[in-house]
């Protein structure tokens, strides 16, 4: 929990930097000085000076400034009830005002340009997206889905542990790609390849249409294997010994193969397991 928030507060800060970095850029193409550009808050740690600007890292390490010359001059201006505001050369009330909005745009300007960069990177190097297998679970073996009649898959002939791995001559590589080519079928028959224990079948099945996201459905769900993933500090699973990495194979003496064989056992008798 308390790196989760150190890690959103480290992310909150580097796009805090490259907002003022960005008016750091846009004042010094406008000929606007900059005093100070701190990374960080608070005290000062260390600092630079070049060419009129103090580079400092602060104490307070997320997020930081820039303070350009002239900056307070306003409030100045009014608190000592000023017709003008006084011109310091090189102060920011002394440019032309597209150059003082130039500097105010330019902060979330280069937010956008950074994200677009950072987004452009990731999309180039990849990412990976979790998908279950191809291995499928009936609705009608664990009382699942509401149809008015037998599903589409259990009508074809379809069993709990059957491995879809084409359809229509395409290749089914998991979960999401059965789901994504049943979709937007509804209505048109498919030719689905199964692989059943050691050998291959063709079933032909019409996916429904599902009112309610107007997108087909057949009746199934991924078979996911029964494996602990996280175990919740003092959690009763915690206190029976059960460990990350675990694969379930029996819970109150009844043989298990995926998930939803132990949520049939849970909603049967909750109150404790073996």
């Amino acid at each position: 929990m308390i790196f989760t928030i150190l890690l959103g507060l480290f992310g909150l800060g580097i796009i805090i930097i490259i907002h003022e970095l960005g008016h750091f850029v846009a004042a010094n193409l406008s000929g606007i000085e900059v005093e100070t550009f701190s990374v960080g808050f608070g005290k000062r740690i260390f600092g630079i000076k070049k060419n009129k600007t103090l580079y400092q890292v602060s104490l307070i390490p997320f997020g930081g400034y820039c303070k350009l010359k002239g900056d307070d001059l306003l409030r100045l201006a009014v608190q000592k009830e000023l017709t003008k505001i006084p011109d310091e050369k090189s102060s920011f009330f002394s440019v032309h005002p597209l150059k003082r909005v130039a500097v105010a745009v330019a902060g979330p300007l280069f937010n956008l340009i950074f994200a677009f960069l950072v987004l452009t990177i990731v999309w180039w190097s990849g990412f990976y997206i979790y998908s279950p297998s191809n291995r499928i679970v009936l609705a009608t073996d664990y009382s699942l889905d509401s149809f008015k009649s037998e599903p589409p898959a259990t009508r074809a002939g379809l069993k709990t542990g059957d491995i879809i791995i084409g359809i229509n001559g395409k290749p089914v590589r998991n979960f999401q790609d059965l789901l994504e080519i049943v979709s937007v079928n509804a209505g048109e028959k498919l030719n689905l390849s199964v692989k059943r224990d050691s050998r291959v079948i063709n079933l032909f099945l019409t996916p429904e249409l599902d009112i309610n996201t107007g997108a087909g459905k057949i009746g199934v769900y991924s078979w996911i294997v029964p494996v602990v993933w996280k175990v919740d500090k003092s959690s009763p699973a915690q206190i029976a010994g059960v460990k990350p990495g675990d694969i379930i194979t029996m819970v109150n003496n009844r043989k298990v193969s995926n998930v939803l064989d132990i949520s049939t056992v849970l909603k049967k008798k909750p109150s404790k397991i073996n």
